[in-house]
């Protein structure tokens, strides 16, 4: 079987395990870096060839660990499933990464961004990525049935893990939505570009880099950031964290929680008990 078919077959088995088209996408583009960087057949390849592949990627390519793991996963995937052949683990161990609080913008900062993002179809996609703490797949799969008005919310179709869930929906960002239908009439899917594609996770990003430029931001942030700000800012303003969890579609609560580290706001202006003790000489 040569290697474009094992990427079919590849594509088959991820569909069996029920993942989601990003997932497809992304192990497909992994393995093809991969077997570029490789240059041979991906039956020959072995441990060692995976190990220089992912040594290359950290100090040659400065990827950082979570993104190396990425690939790690989807070689782990093709070996283990579509090979019948597992690697062995120990030699090829998934990086131990320390997560990193991301660089989040202000409120002011988000309004200033929207405010310089031209494109209407992008200014709806990216406000309703914050104003219902959307990942990136997850918006631009959203289709004009899925906005429900009535009872403002957003139905998100196989979400991260194949969950369905609801979203809230802004009443900004669904009066934006309302003014893009107007001009673009997407009749099934609700985004889509110019040439009635629906745009990419990349494309998305390009747009929300291209329009931090125009806004004069120089932070480090992702289209994604804006998901972190929407559970941040929520915090800030005192909303319960398991109403966040529902919201965001974390299927732990931990994983919520980890937003308490960079909240600001009132949990910042807590008073220590210990300043609410007498002093002993008092």
């Amino acid at each position: 079987m040569v290697d474009e078919e094992l990427l079919e077959q590849l594509k088959r088995d991820i569909r069996l395990r029920g993942h989601s088209q990003n997932t497809m996408d992304e192990y497909v583009h992994r393995i093809r870096k991969f077997m570029i960087y490789a240059n041979r057949p991906l039956r020959e390849l072995d441990e060692a060839d995976v190990k220089k592949f992912l040594l290359y990627l950290m100090e040659e390519r400065n990827l950082k660990k979570s993104s190396v793991n990425t690939y790690n996963s989807a070689i782990r995937f093709l070996y283990g499933v579509t090979l019948n052949r597992p690697l062995n683990v120990w030699q090829i161990p998934r990086c131990k990464s320390e997560r990193e609080l991301p660089q989040l913008l202000t409120q002011e900062e988000i309004s200033r961004l929207l405010e310089h993002t031209p494109n209407p179809m992008y200014r709806a996609l990216l406000m309703t990525i914050y104003g219902s703490g959307l990942r990136v797949s997850e918006a631009i799969g959203i289709k004009v049935c899925d906005i429900d008005s009535k009872k403002m919310r957003i139905f998100i179709r196989q979400g991260k893990g194949g969950r369905d869930r609801y979203a809230t929906l802004s009443q900004t960002a669904l009066d934006e939505l309302r003014s893009y239908w107007k001009t673009c009439h997407p009749t099934d899917d609700l985004f889509l570009t110019r040439l009635k594609k629906k745009p990419t996770p990349r494309s998305v990003n390009n747009a929300f880099q291209a329009s931090m430029m125009r806004a004069g931001i120089s932070k480090n942030a992702t289209v994604h950031t804006l998901r972190h700000c929407f559970a941040t800012h929520l915090l800030e303003y005192d909303t319960n964290l398991f109403h966040i969890k529902k919201l965001l579609g974390h299927r732990s609560i931990r994983s919520t929680s980890w937003y308490l580290h960079y909240a600001e706001g009132e949990a910042s202006q807590v008073k220590s008990p210990l300043d609410r003790i007498g002093r002993a000489d008092d």
